[in-house]
């Protein structure tokens, strides 16, 4: 008897909703709710990756990427972990703007009968009957990057998210405006399923939460193929204003050891987290501190907003009116590769990605970021030609009939 045995493509996983794969390093990628920057940073967010949003001083722009981080969870079916210290993580959701499904309409669905039968005879039209039960690799991929769930949705800033959306899903919060109760209060209550007791440091409270959620929700990577869910689901965790002064800690080392914790935490996880810091209260008006490039070190990708209002760039806001402010990117993710995925697949700026030449803009209904373009000296507006004088006419007019008679005009000819 042969030993041969046929040679079969491996089963590959079936992956999330809402997630596809990176053609750069086949890393999963998850949406931030914005087009143009998943665009930017290499197709979306890697899943695994903590990517820190630096706020502006005198706007509330940073929130609004933390929102469509938010609604693009509740549209994909994600669970969601929301954190806060000087508000209640309630109104984050709350504020999170709704979508427009995208899915494809009864009449033109890819699995209605019609399109099926339409197929089929065009497939047999085309190919051998021998070649018609293999499978097709288009198809396959297109299940497995689309899928029924849409990649990124179109949202809508006027109309927040139905209550009804809300209750469905799966959200947990951890607000650290309340206060937790002590070892000694924890005894006398006998109440021992508060986790946090005997925690007066926010960011290790913080990281308890998450590391429950982690494991006991099924998101851990590590864990054993027995205790695996036989359908993987994301965990998106969205952190309000991380270090501003209502966040309690025990040195000045602690949200550093958080960063740290978070980030090894969130690598073997089906997990992406979004963090707003509001770095304008630790940088003087010269340089960054050191504290905040330790933090942007712990972080997968970094960008930072920089609103127009206030801004001391009077050119540039002068010539940006449509634009509401700068948009930098600091850093890149860079999982799975040696170079950042959007060296390749970048597109927003023609392929040329530079720190220094986008913008960001708000419009009633959406929020979007595109090249930044300084107008032409002088303005746009229409240059007018002024009608030419009736003496300067009467005098072209004389040079005209003496060029046509066949005599040389001399210089004191009129």
């Amino acid at each position: 008897m042969s030993s041969f045995r046929k040679r079969t493509a491996a089963i590959q996983p079936k992956l999330p909703a809402g997630a596809k794969l990176s053609p750069h390093n086949g890393q999963v990628l998850v949406s931030s709710g914005i087009p143009s920057l998943d665009d930017l940073l290499g197709g979306g967010l890697p899943v695994g990756s903590v990517v820190l949003v630096l706020s502006d001083r005198y706007t509330d722009y940073s929130n609004i990427l933390l929102r469509y981080f938010v609604a693009q969870g509740l549209a994909s079916g994600h669970q969601l972990h929301l954190a806060s210290a000087d508000m209640d993580p309630q109104k984050i959701i709350q504020r999170a703007p709704s979508w427009t499904t995208t899915s494809p309409t009864p009449n033109t669905s890819a699995d209605s009968p019609a399109v099926q039968k339409t197929t089929e005879a065009l497939d047999k039209l085309k190919i051998a009957w021998r070649y018609q039960n293999l499978p097709t690799g288009d198809q396959d991929t297109a299940r497995r990057t689309t899928g029924t769930t849409p990649f990124c949705e179109k949202f809508d800033l006027m109309v927040p998210v139905k209550p009804r959306i809300i209750d469905q899903a799966t959200v947990s919060y951890t607000d650290l405006t309340q206060p937790r109760n002590t070892s000694e209060d924890a005894n006398e209550d006998g109440n021992d399923k508060d986790r946090n007791q005997g925690i007066t440091d926010d960011y290790e409270a913080l990281f308890a939460e998450l590391a429950h959620a982690i494991e006991d929700g099924g998101f851990s990577s590590l864990a054993p193929a027995a205790k695996a869910p036989a359908e993987r689901n994301i965990l998106r965790i969205g952190i309000h204003d991380l270090a501003s002064p209502y966040w309690q800690a025990q040195s000045d080392e602690s949200c550093a050891r958080f960063l740290h914790a978070l980030r090894g935490l969130l690598r073997f996880s089906f997990g992406v987290c979004m963090i707003t810091l509001p770095a304008h209260l630790y940088q003087t008006e010269s340089e960054r501190p050191g504290a905040v490039r330790r933090w942007e070190q712990l972080c997968d990708a970094v960008v930072e907003l920089e609103s127009f209002n206030g801004s001391r760039n009077t050119k540039a806001t002068a010539g940006g009116l449509d634009c509401n402010g700068f948009f930098y990117i600091h850093k890149q993710p860079q999982l799975n590769s040696l170079v950042p995925s959007s060296s390749k697949l970048v597109t927003v700026s023609g392929n040329q990605l530079s720190a220094n030449n986008l913008a960001f803009k708000q419009k009633r209904h959406k929020f979007y970021i595109e090249t930044f373009y300084l107008p032409p000296e002088g303005g746009v507006s229409e240059r007018r030609v002024e009608p030419r004088s009736s003496s300067s006419s009467s005098a072209a007019g004389k040079t005209s009939k003496t060029a046509s008679s066949g005599r040389a005009c001399s210089s004191l000819d009129f």
